[in-house]
């Protein structure tokens, strides 16, 4: 997966589980039902969460039935502002050890 010029790699110290990942793909675009995930990610000593994850793409990443590689929208919360701000993600994620990493895009 190609990082673009201005994406930035975290990694995820905490997120949902493997059913919450399959409905919020299977809802992203529902009109009655609307679900959403988020991940706690980390960039050194700052931890923030990722907020509203729209999964649009789940893909298995290995046979292990947990491993996954997701892909969507969502939203991260300025801290200084206090309003939200749009990007695309890429993610490997393992939902048995609720960890891997995300690549954050602007929108």
């Amino acid at each position: 997966m190609g990082q673009k010029a201005n994406s930035l790699l975290y990694n995820i110290v905490d997120g949902p589980t493997k059913e919450v990942l399959f409905a919020c793909c299977m809802y992203a675009y529902g009109d009655f039902m609307n679900a959403k995930a988020q991940f706690k990610v980390t960039t050194g000593a700052v931890a923030f969460q990722v907020l509203d994850v729209q999964i649009h793409g789940i893909e298995h990443e290995d046979a292990s039935g947990h491993c996954f590689n997701l892909h969507g929208y969502c939203d991260i919360s300025n801290v200084k502002t206090g309003s939200a701000e749009s990007y695309e993600f890429s993610a490997y994620y393992d939902s048995q050890k609720k960890g891997g990493c995300i690549t954050l895009t602007r929108r």
